[in-house]
């Protein structure tokens, strides 16, 4: 959410086009959280997160070799900055996962929306940005909402609560640590972000690859690696076409569309569960629970665009 208000002079079917980037990402997103649960079922946590940076990594420099024509050199570059941000990152991509797990794609996807809201409290607090009521409002909306949502799913799966309290951790330190992610690629902003996330991706790999278990990824099936595939493409393309969309659009719209994405899960599974389709277990989101999502995903919005 660093990127700043695209110029007014900006063409309007260049906006359209930005806001098409923006929903293709919103689209990702929302079938990112489906897909990872399905990936449980055939390997664990850690081997997912590892496989899917890893994909992301080499795409990223197959990206920057041969369509940007970068040398090897600068690919390589040394850069603390970044190699923080991959630490956090890789803290990141396993704690969702592990949220994911032990509580729902659902859940996980809701509870996240944390992380832009830590992202904009660190702006109070760091960027010295000054909040303007509508912010605090809508923080404290986000607030209500992700009380409600929790209870909601803590009372629906009460034979399963300790499980969903842990997960809700692992979604908690996911949150904080994608706002420092995102904090540092701020502070990064102005320096070769195509290079900034290569490092930060080669660490996130370093970092996340102790806990994944190669050797069972020699006994899954061609299918199988085919979505752990999908899992690294879909971050590439997300992240490719967020970036495209907030260099065509204006900011503001641009996210007020991206955090739909919880409620786009919300709606997949219930379209699944309506075709039979039970590849995922199936995921009830009851009428407070819809309530709690709305709260969140209005509040957070009411944080974001700031007027």
């Amino acid at each position: 959410m660093n990127a700043t208000e695209t110029n007014l002079t900006n063409p309007y079917p260049q906006q359209k086009l930005g806001l098409l980037f923006a929903a293709i990402t919103a689209v990702c997103w929302s079938l990112l959280a489906i897909v990872l649960k399905f990936a449980l079922t055939f390997t664990d946590s850690a081997t997912i997160v590892w496989s899917r940076m890893f994909v992301a990594l080499i795409f990223l420099f197959l990206f920057l070799k041969f369509k940007k024509n970068y040398p090897i050199k600068k690919i390589f570059s040394f850069n603390k900055l970044a190699i923080s941000a991959g630490l956090f990152l890789s803290i990141n991509y396993f704690g969702y996962m592990k949220g994911i797990e032990l509580t729902s794609a659902s859940n996980a996807q809701v509870m996240i929306q944390m992380a832009p809201t830590f992202l904009i409290i660190i702006g109070f607090f760091y960027f010295k940005e000054k909040p303007n009521p509508l912010q605090l409002l809508g923080i404290a909306i986000a607030a209500i909402g992700f009380y409600l949502f929790f209870q909601t799913q803590i009372h629906s799966s009460l034979e399963n609560s300790q499980s969903y309290k842990a997960g809700n951790v692992y979604i908690l330190v996911a949150a904080i640590t994608w706002a420092l992610f995102s904090t540092f690629q701020k502070i990064a902003s102005k320096t070769d972000l195509n290079v900034f996330n290569f490092i930060v991706y080669f660490a996130a790999a370093i970092f996340l690859l102790p806990g994944a278990s190669l050797s069972s990824l020699s006994s899954i099936s061609l299918g199988q690696v085919g979505i752990l595939i999908f899992l690294g493409l879909n971050t590439v393309l997300a992240y490719g076409c967020l970036g495209e969309a907030f260099k065509r659009a204006p900011a503001s719209k641009v996210s007020l569309i991206i955090i739909l994405n919880p409620l786009l899960t919300i709606f997949l599974f219930y379209l699944m569960n309506k075709l039979g389709m039970n590849f995922v277990s199936h995921e009830s989101v009851g009428l407070f629970g819809l309530l709690g999502a709305l709260l969140v995903i209005s509040g957070v919005g009411m944080a974001l665009v700031k007027k």
